[in-house]
């Protein structure tokens, strides 16, 4: 029985629970199997994304029974099924349909005016003949996101500061639960997004220094690359600017950039590249805030 081999015992409460929920499981299993050949659209992407985020949150719930000593060491096989499935809806292949607005909302930037994207980033691609692009051959995951600056004066450097200045409480603690979990793997704990000195200004950066959970690797006017290489994988991250893109607007380009190193890193990449989309565009919207 599942309870056995997560280390629960039976009693009639928890198989009241577990019957029920078998019942929806089923429901919702069906759903997908009649919806396999749909076209992609925002519905079929609805139901994907809502799924992911279902799985990612029963893999969390996972972790925390196991670290609560309330499950066994059995159930970190259904954390790593469950942590893997949302990559199957989100990013597994171009013709997935989330893959695919990704796709559509890019190649309709190119025809829109630049100030109808102030109020969300799109997906887009690493500017051509930037460092981002250099780093993406071989790359495990990467992607990017672009919006036009509300302060076009600021360098990329300050652009970065001003998105990390204004991380939202609940994406510094899941990189406190990201923390934590990573410590029993010997992973480095990197602290979190916030965690930059607000009095210290843009020019006093120098490469080698630590920029929140990042180190700086390389600073120019127009890009800057933020990266951490731990033993699992390698990360870099650039912020682009380009001036006068579109209607005149400055453009701002965040691009992520993944290595692997090791079967550690494609674990652990499993639940993390869906997580960072999310993550990743809501951070980015603040570069396209006035205040």
């Amino acid at each position: 029985m599942l309870l056995d081999i997560w280390g629960v015992g039976y009693t009639y409460p928890v198989g009241l629970v577990a019957r029920r929920s078998a019942a929806l499981f089923l429901g919702v299993g069906i759903m997908f199997y009649l919806a396999r050949d749909a076209q992609p659209s925002r519905s079929r992407t609805a139901l994907s994304v809502g799924l992911a985020v279902a799985c990612l949150a029963l893999a969390a719930l996972g972790v925390f029974e196991l670290t609560t000593g309330h499950a066994g060491l059995g159930i970190l096989s259904a954390v790593v099924v469950e942590s893997g499935s949302p990559c199957c809806f989100c990013t597994s292949s171009t013709g997935s349909p989330a893959r695919w607005l990704e796709q559509r909302a890019a190649a309709t930037c190119l025809h829109q005016p630049v100030n109808r994207m102030n109020s969300n980033p799109i997906p887009s691609t690493a500017p051509r003949g930037s460092m981002a692009e250099a780093l993406l051959p071989g790359a495990y995951f990467h992607d990017a996101w672009a919006i036009p600056a509300a302060r076009p004066e600021l360098e990329a450097l300050g652009q970065f500061l001003r998105v990390a200045s204004t991380t939202p409480r609940w994406i510094d603690r899941l990189m406190g639960l990201r923390n934590r979990i990573v410590g029993w793997f010997g992973l480095k704990n990197l602290g979190g997004l916030a965690g930059i000195d607000p009095d210290k200004r843009p020019s006093a950066y120098r490469p080698g220094d630590r920029v929140g959970i990042f180190t700086l690797l390389s600073k120019e006017d127009d890009e800057v690359l933020l990266g951490d290489d731990d033993k699992h994988l390698k990360v870099v991250v650039s912020v682009h600017k380009t001036p006068g893109a579109g209607s005149g607007q400055t453009l701002v380009t965040v691009t992520t950039v993944v290595h692997v190193k090791n079967w550690l890193g494609r674990l652990y990449m499993l639940p993390v590249a869906p997580a960072h989309r999310v993550i990743a565009r809501t951070m980015v919207r603040a570069v396209g805030r006035a205040t």
